[in-house]
């Protein structure tokens, strides 16, 4: 009997390890992309939340994934509903991203958008030809 308890115990703990999940592993290109994905893919949300707790919280998971590719969870987060739901969307973004890493040419044609964003925002007349 304990050889069958021990023999069960056995393949249910080699089971564990095989089927669980494990981390990716990402390699350092794909970091790269994640990093710079993080600022490129919200740069048009910085200045429209509700309050500061709004912004402070998206400030945490942006940094937070730049550094480490982590998104921190909170237990303190009294966040409006807008700032919420805008928080909810740049975190599935994230999650997206880090489940299929952006190519450099994706984050070419972002970064060329941020461009043309940043100049409408900053210029009465654009420096751009076209």
């Amino acid at each position: 009997m304990k050889k069958i308890f021990l023999f069960i115990l056995t393949i249910l703990s080699f089971s564990q390890v095989l089927f669980s999940q494990s981390e990716r592993k990402y390699t350092d290109d794909e970091k790269s992309r994640l990093k710079l994905c993080a600022t490129l893919a919200t740069y048009d949300t910085v200045v429209s939340f509700d309050n500061a707790v709004g912004e402070a919280y998206y400030t945490l998971v942006i940094s937070s994934f730049k550094e480490n590719l982590t998104i921190p969870k909170f237990s303190f987060s009294p966040l409006s509903g807008n700032d919420k739901s805008k928080i909810d969307g740049i975190i599935q973004i994230l999650n997206e991203a880090k489940q299929t890493p952006p190519t450099w040419d994706d984050l070419l044609i972002k970064q060329t958008q941020y461009q043309i964003w940043l100049d409408k925002s900053i210029r009465k007349k654009s420096k751009y030809k076209n």
